[in-house]
């Protein structure tokens, strides 16, 4: 006959090897979503500082403002 407290040792020792590889999947998991979560962001900020860069540049926007431009056109006779 086999000894109780062993038995009840061997079934604590699995649970508690359970609970630890269950808490670094968790850790684990966590991890990978805070990871994607960080590459979204820079994409969507390189992203945007390309638009910025491509869209803001003073070779991009017009010499003069709308206002400018449609006063010139109403002011010519």
């Amino acid at each position: 006959m086999s000894d109780p407290n062993k038995e009840w040792m061997d079934q604590l020792q699995k649970l508690n090897q359970q609970q630890f590889k269950n808490m670094l999947d968790a850790q684990a998991k966590k991890r990978r979503k805070n990871k994607f979560r960080e590459n979204l962001k820079k994409s969507q900020n390189e992203a945007f500082q390309s638009l910025k860069d491509k869209y803001a540049t003073p070779a991009n926007q017009p010499t003069s403002s709308l206002s400018d431009m449609l006063k010139n056109l109403f002011n010519q006779k």
